[in-house]
């Protein structure tokens, strides 16, 4: 061989030798791109499940802490909550105290997300997803409300196909799911298809629990041109409740069936008599068209000829639940089948292979295949031997395509679970002080783990010792749980929460914590200790004029109770008469039950009281008591009722008294408060302390003691308050200041003026929380306070609910 010979022949083995280094070199590379894109799969999927649950915890934790807030508020409050509603909430109920949305996952599965609120209640949240503003408000029955009035629209979606110069109606449903009558209800369309549809009158009002309906009537003139219309039907009433119908409409141009089936993309089209024997005959079934056979029954059903569509549907988004399952263990595989690019036929049939082994039918995840252009599918299996494994779906449309499988969904099965849950997220009570009553919540999974039920979970605060906190759904029997405890009020400086997770197998998950600061708080009582705070708490009241001519008990007035402290109470009627020799007479009445009566011939107004009358025939709250009037038979005479009040003891100075020693109670030991009284002026009754054992008995001696009288300078109050957090004694910057403003009545002494007092305050860093107690408050004036000082505004209409808020303040 020569020299030139032997040269080509080591230069051309150089080259082989490059192309198989570089076949290698793209081997591994493609290798690693799809071990990449494997894990991108999981990563995204996890993540993306990750913020659909947070995004869901956030909205139903913003309800329940809404809800807890208008409760605190009392009756006839009202606020509203911005909140988010992820696209994958599947539903969404408010139960009892709960409210629950459920959550579906990238992995088939459904997550439950739950939250708790201290009121009972009611209502129905939007159907639709995304950024939702939220009425919540506090009805007169003592429960609260979700949602727009509890207004629900059903159906939500109306589907229709119509020929032209074709008629036809539905019918909506508008069911009040709110505990009170929704008035002054309409009903409006807009979109496309108000060119040829109107509406019937739904009615004026919906007793609460009751329904009403109204219809939608369709009438496609000649000329309308073939296409898709859509459509909204918005019910809205005079107490903020709305609701709204989606509608879909399409029109075709045509009356055959065969016309029909070419106005949506086939070649013709046939009538049959029934969808089984459009797929035999390797039709398309089209069910919106069948009234072109025969307009009343369903069948015969109108067939399409895809003679043009010759392409399966693809294959898209393969998934595996669990995706690390052990050997033998259940798992499940799903996908979308879409014909929407490959010719448009509805989606007949789906099937599964492992492995390359048998094909097993798969099922449509709404239960019905042929129907649609786009379906989901799954399969449940059990999972094979060890090792790394691939499965494949393909899928068959109406025109007897298949599609070419889909084998990219790789999965690993493992041996024994030997991993524990995983705690995914761990959440405390926004902005921590002594005030607080701390929540800690958490979440866990063993999805990714073994996917075995978590058995228990474990949580510690600090270095104390471990205990197993509450299941938020009532028990640990799934392999996604949260979970939650009440620490109550910490002191202040920093803390760490501790959680772990056990699975039914005994692996015990890696300890997770969350740490916060608890900030200290300097605090002063401000109390209202004037005359009127003598009086006993005004549970209910009316002060109108009525009059009758009647020689027969007439109804004049309805009041409602809408709390009550006990089962007696005081009930006083003011009545008179227009003429001398007439006399009055009055029934105050709960139901049938005569509970207070009395008469009265003078011309004046005077005032009759039945103390301790038994009302506990009106059961629980709230209910009516019905003052019925009548005159004796003198000509001409007229009977008046003028003010009548129902009361119950204690006064509203006890009540108060009460209340702020159960706060002083529940105070944390590294909170500095201290007490102020005022009337037509104001005194420092006790300086700020720490709340150690002994000075929480002495500030509670101290409250003991207040005795009402004079007149009301809240201003006074307040600026009292300001100078003892102002002094030497307050911790601050390295506390927070709070003063907490309760008053009976309307601020009657100037100056010094209130609100000039709490922009001061606010200057001076502190914040203040105002509580209206009884119906005589300046609910505007102690809302401007608060608002002023960042602070809140709370009402209590009853003792109660005064001590609900004093136990509640600044959490």
């Amino acid at each position: 061989m020569d020299a030139l010979s032997l040269f080509h022949g080591i230069t051309a083995k150089a080259k082989n030798l490059r192309a198989q280094a570089s076949l290698e070199q793209l081997i591994v590379i493609a290798a690693a791109l799809a071990f990449i894109g494997i894990a991108f799969y999981f990563a995204a999927s996890y993540s993306s499940d990750s913020v659909k649950i947070a995004q869901s915890e956030d909205a139903v934790q913003r309800l329940a802490a809404g809800a807890d807030y208008v409760y605190s508020l009392g009756p006839n409050s009202k606020e509203y909550v911005t909140i988010y509603i992820p696209t994958d909430v599947t539903n969404i109920s408010v139960i009892g105290n709960t409210i629950r949305f459920q959550v579906y996952t990238s992995a088939g599965g459904i997550t439950d997300i739950f939250a708790y609120s201290k009121a009972g209640l009611i209502g129905a949240l939007p159907a639709y997803r995304g950024r939702q503003k939220i009425l919540i408000q506090y009805l007169a029955n003592g429960k609260v409300s979700l949602g727009e009035a509890g207004l629900d629209c059903s159906p939500q979606l109306i589907t229709r196909s119509f020929n032209v110069s074709q008629t036809g109606s539905d019918t909506i449903t508008i069911t009040n799911n709110a505990d009170y009558r929704v008035t002054g209800i309409t009903a409006g369309l807009s979109g496309s298809a108000s060119e040829f549809t109107t509406l019937s009158s739904p009615g004026s009002e919906i007793a609460p629990g009751d329904s009403a309906t109204f219809t939608v009537y369709y009438n496609v003139p000649a000329s309308q041109d073939t296409g898709v219309y859509g459509g909204i039907v918005s019910v809205g009433s005079g107490n903020d409740g709305s609701c709204i119908t989606q509608l879909t409409i399409q029109v075709n141009g045509v009356t055959t069936c065969g016309g029909l089936c070419s106005s949506v993309g086939y070649q013709s089209g046939t009538c049959r008599a029934n969808a089984t024997a459009c797929f035999a005959n390797g039709e398309a079934y089209v069910p919106q068209n069948d009234y072109t056979c025969n307009p009343t029954p369903t069948t015969p059903s109108c067939c399409c000829y895809p003679t043009q569509d010759i392409w399966g549907p693809l294959a898209t988004n393969l998934g595996i639940y669990p995706p690390n399952a052990s050997s033998g263990s259940p798992m499940t595989m799903f996908a979308i089948c879409n014909d929407t690019l490959m010719g448009g036929s509805y989606i007949a049939s789906a099937a599964m292979q492992v492995d390359g082994g048998a094909w097993l039918a798969m099922t449509a995840n709404d239960s019905t295949f042929s129907h649609i252009v786009a379906e989901g599918v799954k399969l449940n299996f059990t999972a094979p031997a060890l090792g790394a494994h691939y499965g494949c779906v393909r899928c068959t449309d109406t025109a007897n395509n298949t599609g070419n499988p889909n084998c990219n969904r790789l999965f690993n099965v493992t041996g024994a679970d030997t991993l524990g849950p995983i705690v995914t997220l761990m959440n405390h009570t926004s902005f921590p002080t002594t005030l607080t009553n701390l929540t800690e919540s958490g979440s866990a999974t063993d999805m990714f783990t073994g996917n075995h039920n978590i058995q228990n979970c474990f949580m510690k605060l600090d270095s104390g010792v471990w205990f197993s906190p509450t299941p938020l759904d009532g028990s640990y029997d799934s392999p996604t749980e949260d979970f939650y405890w009440n620490f109550g009020i910490l002191s202040s400086g920093y803390h760490t929460v501790y959680a772990y997770c056990v699975d039914s197998l005994g692996n015990v998950g890696g300890v997770y914590n969350d740490s916060f600061g608890v900030i200290s708080v300097d605090l002063m009582l401000i109390m209202d200790v004037s005359g009127s705070m003598a009086d006993p708490v005004t549970n209910a009241y009316d002060t109108t004029v009525d009059t009758t001519t009647s020689t027969s008990f007439t109804l004049e007035k309805s009041i409602t109770v809408p709390a009550i402290n006990g089962n007696v109470a005081n009930v006083s009627t003011e009545i008179r008469t227009d003429r001398s020799g007439c006399t009055v007479y009055f029934e105050n009445r709960i139901g049938a039950t005569v509970i207070s009566y009395g008469n009265r011939t003078s011309t004046s107004y005077g005032t009759i009281t039945s103390n301790d009358v038994d009302i506990s025939s009106g059961g629980t709250p709230p209910f009516n008591v019905d003052v019925y009037l009548r005159r004796s038979a003198t000509s001409g005479c007229t009977a008046y009722v003028r003010n009548v009040y129902i009361t119950q003891q204690p006064s509203k100075m006890n009540a108060a008294k009460y209340a702020a020693s159960t706060f002083v109670d529940i105070t944390g030991n590294s909170t500095y408060a201290g007490l102020v009284s005022y009337s037509t002026s104001a005194t420092t009754v006790r300086q700020l302390v720490v709340m150690s054992a002994a000075n929480k008995n002495t500030l509670k001696n101290s409250i003991n003691g207040l005795v009402a009288s004079g007149n009301t300078c809240i201003g006074c109050g307040i600026d009292n308050g300001m100078t003892e957090l102002t002094s030497a004694r307050s911790r601050y910057p390295n506390s927070t200041r709070v003063e907490v403003l309760m008053t009976d009545g309307q601020n009657n002494v100037d100056p010094p003026d209130p609100n000039a007092e709490a922009a001061a305050s606010r200057d001076n860093s502190i914040i203040i929380y105002t509580i209206g107690f009884g119906g005589d408050t300046d609910a505007n004036q102690l809302t401007n306070i608060a608002l002023l000082t960042y602070g809140k505004y709370y009402y209590a209409p009853d003792a109660a609910t005064l001590t609900y808020i004093y136990s509640h303040i600044g959490q």
